[in-house]
């Protein structure tokens, strides 16, 4: 019965011919082919010559054509769409595959598995991402001696953007400022939403539910932004403005023009804006993501257009407060000083004595200043006070004539007196001048009413005896209320200006410098590993979900067996059988018992097959890692039969040699094909179970171990990373080693 069994997979076998078979080779393709266009071809236009070019992409076009001319020659054409016939066609996502477009090119697409190598599908077309069939829901290939499975998706549309009015620009995530019109294809069938603008029209976010398989049009309808604008008859004219000479008068003409286009902007009413502007789209789905992200887009494009709807009615009121405005700019640019009266006076003596609180009002103050009784009443106390220290600093309330001032001051005098500045202020000989940079004050408006104006950027306070100013040192504390304000605020706290965006250090040399950034990492006991993040691949003919791990850049060697031993992390009884000898040679004549004991020594396992697997093929599709990297000969990247197990014994090149001493593959791991062979976690079976969709492990019948890579003693068949040996645990080999996997922490 065994007998049997193998007899008839052996004939199987044989019936698969090698993947060379099942692609087309770049010598296939013929040029300057002619296609005769009929109406189930999917490209060109009817009456339009095509002839065949280089089998590429570089000629960018809207769709391209494989076409199979007799049983070993092909051709390959580019074009625009035709949709008529794409209405029936499948679609094939390569991305979601883990095919690229051009992997995808010289592939061979069957109807069915066990098809002669011939009997593929006679035209195929592509786009950057799809690919087509105008025939079959489900493509096969042949890759890596294995049958693979292609399922369709839901195909693409065909969207077309047009506009009656002239010079529309369309904006997306993705692009901005594009012309209309213009032609989507492929597109992803769902919503599709973008803004529309134009110069003389309001703007407008729009959207389409595309079908797919469908030509779609979406036609935008924009409106006028030109209306009719209000009447606007102010007590404030042209004239006043321009001969107004002091920033105060500006401000008086302001507030009553502000008034008055209050009242008018009241007037204003929207309806006839929200009747007239084009309404959101309702489409199929409006519990979607991508619908809300369409509603939120339409909503703020509506009040932007609304906003522009409401300037050009408001067009007269605009014109006068632009005058109004400049004219004020005229005052508010230049700095200015103004004369405050003192409201509050508090002393500050040195530590050594305690602060003597002077507190006066202002009209006590000046009260002072003109009754005598008073001034003789405070010198005839002044013998019979104790002497006191001199002052530290004061602090005074001032306000100005015109109510815009309103502020505290806290400081000293930077040169001078300040006892006897102080004894003049209380008597009134001393006059207070502020200074400001610009004579610009903040409005505080409540309920569309400017309540009032008041100064905020002081910059400077002087004292003034006779013909003597005298320079304060010290700060100016503003109101709590007038801190709140926005401008106040930005005065206040002023942006700091940008540094100089420091010269950018190329990336190799980050990764050099910066050991922590890069996924190569390096230990002592497990020597270097690379940790490759989750994702998926293209596993025993279907795509399979891999989670992140870390894996060793190159196989165990008699080096690091030797250090497991010495750092007592191994079983004592574990020795390390290699034939081949050399601190640097892989190890050799190991078990997959004590493989697996010594990884889980390190903290890690041998690795599954399809980690094992994912990390040779470097994420691709090549089961032979040098397929797809520069100078793609298997001498460059394998230790094989050619280069070492057909030699002599007695040659120095026969047998493992020292691990990394040829080409990694593209992720910088080494020897995945040749040198030894290499145990993985897996169970063997004959029965050929399709794998897990995530993280897939052996067959849970079988007993015997996956071997995978090849050694020093295989033929290039056995380099191929897809390709499986399989032994008992217990058997050990000069041709068979391993290395780790670890858990990504």
């Amino acid at each position: 019965m065994r007998a049997s069994f193998l007899l008839i997979f052996c004939f199987v076998a044989l019936a698969f011919a090698s993947d060379s078979k099942y692609a087309i080779r770049s010598d296939e393709f013929r040029l300057g082919e002619e296609l005769r266009l009929n109406a189930l071809m999917a490209i060109g236009e009817p009456g339009q010559k095509i002839l065949s070019g280089k089998p590429d992409f570089s000629k960018k076009a809207e769709l391209y054509m494989r076409r199979k001319i007799d049983g070993t020659n092909y051709a390959f054409y580019s074009g625009l769409l035709n949709p008529s016939p794409f209405k029936t066609f499948y679609a094939f996502d390569l991305e979601k595959n883990k095919i690229t477009r051009d992997e995808a090119l010289k592939m061979k697409f069957y109807a069915k598995r066990r098809t002669k190598p011939y009997r593929d599908e006679t035209e195929i077309y592509f786009t950057d991402k799809y690919i087509f069939s105008p025939r079959l829901p489900v493509l096969y290939f042949m890759r890596n001696e294995e049958w693979q499975r292609l399922e369709s998706v839901v195909a693409p549309g065909i969207l077309n953007v047009v506009s009656d009015e002239k010079k529309v620009l369309l904006t997306t995530e993705t692009e901005k400022d594009v012309s209309l019109p213009k032609r989507y294809f492929p597109i992803e069938s769902g919503i599709f939403y973008a803004d529309f603008s134009a110069e003389g029209y309001l703007p407008l976010t729009e959207a389409i539910d595309v079908q797919p398989n469908k030509q779609n049009t979406l036609r935008i309808n924009l409106m006028e932004a030109k209306v009719s604008e209000v009447s606007f008859y102010p007590d404030v004219y042209e004239n006043q403005i321009s001969e107004a000479d002091s920033i105060e008068k500006v401000e008086c003409l302001y507030d009553l023009f502000r008034k008055e286009s209050l009242s008018v902007a009241d007037t204003l009413s929207t309806k006839w804006f929200e009747q007239v502007y084009p309404s959101i789209r309702i489409l199929k789905d409006t519990t979607s993501e991508k619908y809300r992200a369409y509603a939120k887009a339409y909503k703020q494009t509506k009040e932007k257009a609304l906003a522009l709807w409401l300037k050009a009615r408001m067009a007269p009121v605009d014109s006068m407060r632009t005058l109004l405005f400049k004219k004020l700019e005229e005052f508010e640019s230049k700095p200015v000083s103004f004369m405050v009266q003192p409201t509050s006076l508090k002393i500050f003596r040195s530590k050594s004595a305690p602060a003597v609180d002077t507190t006066a009002k202002k009209d006590s103050i000046a009260q002072a200043v003109k009754d005598t009784t008073v001034k003789d009443t405070l010198a005839k106390a002044e013998p019979s006070k104790p002497l006191l220290p001199p002052m530290d600093s004061i602090a005074l309330h001032l306000e100005g004539d015109n109510g815009r001032i309103s502020v505290d001051w806290v400081g000293s005098l930077e040169k001078g007196d300040l006892d006897g500045m102080v004894e003049k202020l209380k008597v009134g000989e001393v006059q207070i001048r502020v200074s400001l940079d610009k004579n610009n004050p903040a409005w505080i408006i409540d309920s569309n009413v400017v309540k009032s104006r008041q100064h905020y950027r002081f910059v400077k306070i002087e004292f003034v005896i006779g013909a003597v100013a005298l320079a304060g040192k010290g700060h100016f504390v503003l109101s709590e209320t007038l801190k709140k304000e926005t401008e106040v605020e930005e005065w206040l706290n002023p942006k700091k200006a940008e540094e100089p965006k420091k010269e950018e250090t190329p990336v190799a040399l980050k990764d050099s410098l910066k050991q922590e950034e890069s996924p190569l990492k390096m230990d002592s006991l497990r020597r270097e590993y690379l940790v490759l993040d989750s994702s998926s691949f293209r596993f025993r003919g279907k795509i399979v979900g891999i989670s992140g791990f870390a894996i060793q850049t190159r196989e165990v060697t008699q080096g690091d067996f030797a250090r497991m031993i010495l750092a007592k992390k191994l079983d004592v009884k574990m020795k390390d059988r290699s034939k081949f000898k050399g601190e640097n040679k892989p190890v050799q004549n190991i078990t997959w018992l004590d493989a697996q004991a010594y990884c889980k020594a390190l903290g890690g396992n041998l690795p599954t097959e399809s980690q094992w697997e994912y990390a040779a093929r470097a994420g691709g599709n090549d089961g032979f890692v040098w397929e797809s990297l520069e100078k793609g000969k298997p001498e460059n990247y394998a230790i094989y039969e050619k280069n070492s197990g057909d030699l002599s014994s007695k040659d120095s090149a026969y047998g493992p040699q020292n691990v990394g001493s040829k080409w990694p593959n593209a992720w910088g791991i080494y020897d995945m094909a040749g040198n030894v062979a290499e145990w993985t976690l897996d169970n063997y079976s004959t029965w050929n179970f399709a794998p897990d969709d995530v993280d897939p492990t052996g067959s849970w019948m079988g007993y015997t171990k996956i071997i995978k890579g090849g050694s020093f003693d295989d033929g290039i068949k056995k380099l191929n990373a897809t390709s499986r040996d399989d032994e008992d645990p217990r058997y050990w080999s000069e041709e068979v080693g391993f290395r780790c996997v670890f858990p990504v922490r």
